[in-house]
């Protein structure tokens, strides 16, 4: 079984790009929404303080998509932000470049 058969799960990815600035000279963001299959597990959740608790994800996707640090990722009914840049996923068969696997946090 390769990592593209466990790409089960829908992950939406809410990345922003700069765009035109308004009227006052103030930059502008667009927000577009994406869809993809790929597989997600809960890494860790830590207290970082009264009533706030730090969850972290590993996220896998395909390698089209389209994801950088900052970006959002919905994961299920949780909303998570990617952490640093993806990592390239290879097969250790063939040694080609299979998917991409990224760390997300949430604070709650």
């Amino acid at each position: 079984m390769s990592y593209p058969d466990r790409f089960t799960r829908t992950v939406t990815v809410l990345a922003t790009s700069p765009s035109t600035p308004d009227e006052y000279g103030t930059p502008t963001y667009t927000e577009t929404s994406t869809d993809v299959l790929g597989h997600y597990r809960q890494l860790s959740a830590d207290e970082l303080g009264e009533n706030v608790e730090l969850v972290a994800f590993r996220v896998y996707l395909p390698t089209s998509a389209q994801v950088d640090a900052g970006d959002r990722l919905t994961l299920g009914a949780i909303s998570v932000e990617v952490v640093g840049q993806p990592t390239e996923l290879y097969d250790a068969r063939t040694g080609l470049v299979v998917g991409k696997a990224l760390r997300a946090e949430v604070a709650q």
